[in-house]
């Protein structure tokens, strides 16, 4: 939860901030569009060619001696078609939820009086970094003892080699 609000006020906050955004909106909706259009095309396709490669040069489908015989691959390819499209549309729609969602953090992210952005974004909007010393100071300590406790395991674990290498 980014600002713990409950369901209708947090959707509304997310409408005012698109509202306020809505050429950063409308040029990502756009972008996305074809690209989910593109992905929807390329997973039809591929789907087509290998169904259609597969039918083709087996000899499971391709010998007219064999029950499953093959006379006309056109039925089977459009039916596997069908599949991939939907298939693909389902993801091309979680898709398009992941690229609405990281819009809107970015949203939120850049109306922020410090962003928790990293910093090349930060550079490009020219926004200043979040700096939390209290963390930082946490995360060396952290980082030390784990340390440490790596380097004593280590030693501990050399003394009872015997002599013996791995490899």
């Amino acid at each position: 939860m980014m600002d713990s609000k409950s369901f209708c006020s947090a959707a509304f906050s997310v409408f005012g901030l698109l509202a306020q955004n809505t050429a950063q909106m409308g040029l990502v909706a756009v972008i996305s569009n074809y690209v989910i259009i593109l992905g929807k095309v390329v997973i039809d396709l591929a789907c087509l060619g290998i169904c259609y490669i597969w039918l083709s040069q087996d000899a499971t489908y391709t010998d007219e001696t064999k029950v499953t015989y093959v006379s006309s691959a056109i039925f089977p390819v459009l039916v596997c078609v069908l599949l991939a499209h939907f298939v693909g549309g389902v993801f091309m729609t979680v898709y398009d939820t992941a690229i609405d969602t990281i819009l809107i953090a970015f949203l939120k992210d850049k109306n922020n009086k410090i962003p928790f952005m990293g910093e090349t974004l930060s550079n490009i909007l020219d926004k200043p970094i979040r700096v939390d010393s209290d963390d930082d100071e946490e995360e060396d300590t952290s980082k030390a003892k784990a340390s440490e406790s790596r380097q004593s395991s280590n030693a501990m674990s050399n003394d009872d080699d015997d002599g013996v290498e791995m490899i």
